[in-house]
């Protein structure tokens, strides 16, 4: 029986991550299918049936969540949920993982372009851009002082909240050409690199980092773990940086301590509503960086890498070989 696979996202997401190499490889075992379902809606009596004729679904951002109902079916015919971007658990329910049904990501794929997102918004904020590009708007006199003693990125301690595939590449860009000192706040990391030292608390960390940045998933362990009580502990001059989830940190908080602090800068690209209301005051602020949660968005790079990654895994498991980024049940809990 030749395989059926079925995309199962927005028309838009289809087009830009299932290119021609995936395409290739779903034509050699079996035939594929692409149903534009949107995000956000109830599609559970649409995918039923659909489900009960395929081998493998492919998902990736904004796909419909999948119905339970699928579960109870023995035999059942869907063996493998292939999402080809990051996030799943707004689409694909945990129960499918314990079900058996195999799951897999875009893994470590696009870790690189957000490494370098998050070193561009570090950057940013040391240099004080924001605020030298209202200076230059406004050019009270030609030449700028910078506020911080050392607006640099050499020699500072850099604080990860989380310690993941993305940290661990972005300390990799960082450390050797900037001689930081790293240090990390993550419970269920292991192994950490040799000069990177672990801080039992939150608390700690924000006492001896000069940057902070957060690289956690969203969990109900983690939302609302940063408020004014954490940001209050950051040293004079510092940079917070959250490239994970808006609700990780306490917006009102956050634009309350940013407000009594000038001297402190941050670099955003999660909120806390997104899109971000247009008279938020973060995008007010001269000492705020906003990006539209797009930090790693490199547009066609990307998409041709995130293609290639699930073909090679749809390959793999037609032929019965090991796939990559397999997710867990415990590796859900912890996801975004």
């Amino acid at each position: 029986m030749e395989m059926r696979f079925r995309g199962l996202m927005p028309a838009g997401i289809e087009k830009m991550f299932v290119r021609e190499d995936l395409r290739q490889v779903m034509a050699e075992f079996g035939t594929y299918t692409a149903h534009p379902f949107e995000g956000g809606h109830d599609y559970t009596k649409e995918l039923i049936p659909l489900l009960r004729d395929t081998d493998v679904a492919l998902t990736a951002w904004s796909s419909p969540r999948l119905p339970l109902e699928i579960l109870q079916d023995k035999p059942r015919r869907l063996k493998y949920v292939c999402n080809i971007t990051g996030g799943m658990r707004g689409s694909i329910p945990r129960e499918y993982i314990e079900a058996g049904i195999l799951v897999t990501n875009w893994g470590d794929g696009p870790m690189w372009y957000l490494a370098e997102g998050n070193l561009t918004l570090i950057l940013a904020c040391t240099r004080e851009m924001p605020r030298l590009r209202r200076h230059m708007l406004e050019q009270p006199t030609w030449l700028y002082k910078f506020a911080s003693p050392a607006s640099t990125l050499r020699r500072k301690t850099l604080g990860f909240v989380g310690f993941g595939a993305i940290g661990r590449l972005l300390l990799g860009l960082i450390a050797p050409s900037f001689e930081v000192k790293s240090i990390v706040y993550d419970p269920y990391a292991k192994d950490l690199p040799a000069g990177v030292a672990r801080c039992q608390t939150l608390e700690e960390l924000f006492d001896k980092a000069d940057i902070v940045t957060l690289q956690c998933g969203l969990t109900d362990e983690t939302t609302g773990m940063i408020g004014r009580a954490l940001l209050d502990r950051l040293k004079p001059y510092s940079i917070f940086i959250n490239t994970s989830r808006g609700k990780v940190v306490k917006e009102k908080e956050l634009i309350e301590f940013l407000k009594a602090r000038p001297d402190v800068f941050a670099g955003l690209d999660v909120f806390e509503e997104e899109p971000i209301p247009k008279d938020s005051p973060l995008l007010q602020m001269d000492n705020v960086i906003c990006y539209p949660h797009s930090i790693c968005e490199l547009g066609d790079v990307m998409y041709a890498d995130s293609s290639k990654y699930a073909a090679a895994n749809l390959r793999a498991f037609c032929t019965g070989q090991p796939v990559v980024a397999q997710i867990s049940a415990e590796k859900y809990n912890r996801m975004t």
